[in-house]
Parts: structure tokens; C-alpha cells; sequence
């Protein structure tokens, strides 16, 4: 509140001439404009010979009344001071009404003579809409004037309102390398909730609409929306629209592209629990991460591709692995009855919310790595001597039903014997090593 002038006074006259002079007080102030100029210099009071007043021959009443009142708010924006795209966008409902006063003298109280049209009425230079509200997008950190003008009005008093509405989004799962669920980084077809916060209520039949490339939302209306991410690698945008205010939340969505060896460790190694003593043969588990790890592929399903083995020489050369489900070759099914490989390649599975495989116990588990050679008696298996085999493994995803895609980066499983049995698995960097006379 400002008050730049308000001034007015009365003067008394006694017989002897002297003059008495007194001040009038300053009235009370609200939230008002206020520009008035009211004189008063009405007809001096000469008081006669009658007796009626023997100190004041004269009362000379005048008052120079100028008054100017302006009530100023603010509205402190809040948050940092940055300017990016990817940092939170605000809009404001900010609401208000005015009202003329008629009389030049009043004070507050002031009354509410006549209702000035909420279209006349600006603040922050943007007219009110028939409902009393209007809506801007403004930056953080910063200090805005909010008080309502009202042009060709000296004086009038005003109600001021406003609400902060931040467009927010929160993923449904944190990554393993970045577990901060507003992350505009995400998974191809990872679900992140969009919003404004708090809730916003605008007036019916009017409400916040949204929009999307690069991806699905569920609702087009209110004050939230799902987004799901496309299935391929793009950039994409969720936008909510208030009225005449744009807010966008731009998003980069990344496919798998391989694996994070980084993160992938084993977790165990096959005892005799699979092999027995004499027995050669070697496995491990393992818990693999799908890259990139910042960013969840928890509605991802892969596969390893089936291929037949490469680099085969020495022992295998003529005498495949002993392996109840399969050969030689990465082709085939878990499915006993459909045994004509391995047991894993060709075989979908999940991939989890922090990017590892589906796991579980056992031979058939994607995550383990296994294989054997038995011992020579009975005679139908031949007797152990040096080789080896590569799978060049490459990977594929898919989302829901959609084709599979074969972009990642592929692998390899190597295995290698040596002329005592012992056996060698490499993958991913990791290894297990088993001779046959361990337990």
C-alpha cells in the first residue's frame, strides 16, 4: 500500500484576529486505486454583535482534499531460477474482480457501488475472462505484480487471487542407475504419470486438455494423464493445455541396445548338485542387466536368437555336448518334447523393472549358463579330449506384440574343454572353470 497524498484542514478565526488551524486526520486505507480530488471552501461563518460567541468573530471552513491510495500485490513465483525446457512449468490461475466507488470521500470499508466487468480488468497486462479468471505461465524464482487495474477508473476497489499449478511427471518404476522418478529419460514403452500439481479446477465445462507424440496417453482431459512410451527409440512430448497457456513436458525415449557388463555379476557356481564327481562338466548363475541402465524396460520381452554354434573344433567337432534338452547348436525350446537345442535360444522371457533377466533355479533358467560332458563310461559317451564352441548370440525385444526388433549389440557364449574334462563357460565377461573332480 501506498499512500502518496492525503491532505485537508480547518481554520478558526477568534475576535483578537488570531487563527486556529487544525488538521484532518488520514483516513483508513484497503485494497483500492484510488485518485480523487474533493475540495470544500464553503461560505465563511461571521457570527454577529449579538453576544452569541465572544471569542470567534469568525469560522473560515476550507479543506484541499487529495487523496491517491494504491494497494500493490505481488505474487513470489517460487522455485529456481533456470531456464530449460526440461525443468518444471507452472501455470497460474489467478483470479480477481473490482468494484467503482462513487463517493470521492469514502473509506474503508469502501463499498462496492457498481461492479466493473471482469474483462476491463488486467493484471500482469492480461484481461480477466468472463469468469473473473485468467491463467499465465510464469517463471520461477521471479516476483510478479498481480494487482488489478482497471483503465479509465480513479477510484475502485479489487480482490486478488492466484494458484500455483506445476506440470509434474513421476515414473512407475526408478532405474537401476537413476532412481529419481522425475527423469524426462525413459524405457521404450515405460508408463509415466504427467499432472498438474496442485489439481487444477477450471470452470465448467472447461478443463486442462492434453496432447502427445511420440507415444499414448489414457486421458485427454483433467489434471492427469498416463503417458506410455513409444516402441522405438524418438523423441516425444506430453502438452497440457488451460485455456491460452501451453506446458510441455518433452521426454527422450531409449530402446535396449544391449547388455551392462558393468552391472551383470554371478551369483553362484554349480556344485554337485548337477555334477557329480567324475562327471565334466561346469555352470553358473548369473544376473544379467539389460542396457542402458538409467531407464526401466519393465514391458520389454527378450529373446537370445537361436544360432548354430561357430568356432567348433576338437572334441565337439564330432561329439556334442551332453544336454538332456539340447546339442550343440543355441536353437531350441525348454520344452522337453521340442528338445533340438540348448534350451534357451528362440525362448522369450521378461525383462524386470531394474533391467535384469527373468530368473530362476535350474538348467532352464535364462540367467544361468551350463553345460556337460559326462563321464565315458558307459561306453557310448567317448572318452574327454580338447575342444570348444562359440554361440554369437544375437538379441532381440519386443513390446507386447509387436515384431521383434534385432538392434542390440550382440554377445557371445563360449565353451571349452580340456583333454581332462575340465570345462570352461565364458559370457558377458564372467567365467566358471570345473574339473571333474570337484565336488
Amino acid at each position: 500500500m501506498k499512500v502518496f497524498h492525503n491532505a485537508g484542514v480547518e481554520v478558526d478565526t477568534a475576535v483578537d484576529n488570531t487563527t486556529t488551524t487544525y488538521a484532518i486526520g488520514l483516513p483508513p486505507f484497503g485494497d483500492e486505486h484510488c485518485v480523487v480530488s474533493d475540495p470544500k471552501n464553503p461560505q465563511p461563518i461571521v457570527y454577529g454583535a449579538d453576544g452569541s460567541d465572544d471569542d470567534i468573530t469568525t469560522n473560515i471552513y476550507s479543506e484541499t482534499y487529495e487523496r491517491t491510495a494504491q494497494t500493490v500485490w505481488h505474487v513470489q513465483t517460487g522455485g529456481k531460477a533456470l531456464t530449460s525446457v526440461w525443468l518444471p512449468q507452472s501455470v497460474f490461475q489467478i483470479s480477481g474482480a473490482a468494484w467503482e466507488v462513487a463517493s470521492k470521500r469514502a473509506t474503508p470499508a469502501l463499498p462496492h457501488d457498481r461492479t466493473i466487468p471482469p474483462q476491463n480488468i488486467q493484471i500482469n497486462g492480461k484481461a480477466l475472462g468472463s469468469d473473473n479468471i485468467m491463467y499465465q505461465k510464469l517463471p520461477d524464482n521471479a516476483d510478479i505484480d498481480v494487482t488489478p487495474y482497471v483503465a479509465g477508473k480513479d477510484f475502485y476497489t479489487f480482490y486478488v487471487g492466484a494458484s500455483k499449478h506445476t506440470l509434474t511427471s513421476y515414473t512407475l518404476h526408478p532405474a537401476l542407475t537413476d532412481t529419481n522418478r522425475t527423469r524426462l529419460q525413459v524405457g521404450v514403452g515405460e508408463e509415466v504419470s504427467v499432472y498438474l500439481d496442485p489439481p487444477l479446477t477450471m470452470t465448467f465445462p472447461e478443463s486442462p486438455a492434453w496432447y502427445v507424440s511420440g507415444g499414448g496417453i489414457d486421458a485427454t482431459t483433467g489434471s492427469t494423464t498416463t503417458f506410455t512410451a513409444a516402441s522405438n527409440a524418438c523423441f516425444a512430448k506430453v502438452t497440457v493445455n488451460v485455456r491460452d497457456v501451453w506446458l510441455n513436458k518433452n521426454f527422450t525415449v531409449l530402446e535396449p541396445s544391449g547388455i551392462d557388463t558393468v552391472h551383470t555379476y554371478k551369483v553362484s557356481e554349480y556344485t554337485n548338485d548337477f555334477f557329480h564327481v567324475g562327471n565334466s562338466g561346469a555352470g553358473m548363475t548369473i544376473v544379467v542387466y539389460v542396457a542402458p541402465t538409467d531407464v526401466s524396460f519393465y514391458r520389454v520381452t527378450m529373446e537370445e536368437v537361436g544360432e548354430d554354434a561357430t568356432n567348433v573344433w576338437g572334441y565337439y567337432t564330432n561329439n556334442p555336448p551332453y544336454d538332456p534338452y539340447g546339442n550343440i547348436s543355441h536353437k531350441g525350446s525348454t520344452t522337453p518334447s521340442n528338445a533340438n537345442g540348448h534350451g534357451k535360444g528362440d525362448d522369450p522371457f521378461q525383462v524386470f523393472s531394474d533391467n535384469s533377466w527373468q530368473h530362476g533355479a535350474g538348467i532352464l533358467s535364462w540367467d544361468n549358463c551350463a553345460m556337460g560332458n559326462f563321464s565315458p563310461n558307459p561306453p557310448d559317451y567317448p572318452l574327454w579330449s580338447s575342444g570348444g564352441f562359440t554361440w554369437n548370440i544375437p538379441g532381440a525385444w519386443k513390446i507386447g506384440n509387436g515384431a521383434w526388433k534385432t538392434n542390440m549389440t550382440p554377445w557371445n557364449q563360449t565353451f571349452t574343454m580340456q583333454a581332462d574334462g575340465t570345462v570352461t563357460i565364458e559370457k558377458f565377461g564372467l567365467s566358471v572353470t570345473r574339473s571333474p573332480s570337484s565336488p
